[in-house]
């Protein structure tokens, strides 16, 4: 028995960026399209965004979710220093993958490296593979804040 794949897409013209059908951020234009494409998706219940942009001769795929927002309150200012504490931590543990932004959003990102040709498929596998990179600091993150555990998809 053989199997038959469909034919692999042609690579792509040097600095080109496919269109892979996903929403284009409207302050690309079309003018900017060569240099880049950002598209947003859902990690279980969390929003995040993904940003591809040529590097040289490889892609570059960038993925960020903010997961939630230190608390300024006073009330909680035992609540604020010990999640700051547990975020410095994380940030060191995850290489900066998990970190407090200067809003105090905390985000979560990661990147990988592709090369052309880009198809639906292939920079789909690679959102999966980061995204499953970077589920543990997630659920890290869910340690201190309980309600990112519940956000996050199902352990399949």
């Amino acid at each position: 028995m053989s199997l038959i794949s469909p034919d692999p897409a042609p690579p792509l013209p040097p600095g080109a960026v496919p269109n892979l059908d996903f929403t284009l951020d409207p302050s690309l234009g079309f003018e900017r399209a060569q240099d880049g494409m950002q598209f947003r998706f859902a990690y279980g219940e969390i929003p995040a965004t993904g940003q591809i942009s040529l590097d040289g001769g490889t892609y570059r795929l960038s993925v960020r979710a903010v997961v939630g927002i230190v608390p300024y309150s006073i009330e909680d200012r035992h609540t604020r220093s010990d999640l700051l504490s547990g975020l410095g931590e994380i940030t060191h543990a995850s290489n900066g993958m998990v970190k407090v932004d200067s809003r105090q959003a905390i985000v979560v990102s990661a990147e990988s490296r592709m090369t052309a040709p880009l198809t639906p498929l292939s920079v789909i596998s690679e959102m999966v593979a980061l995204m499953i990179r970077t589920r543990p600091y997630f659920e890290t993150v869910g340690e201190l804040l309980p309600e990112i555990k519940s956000a996050l998809p199902a352990r399949g």
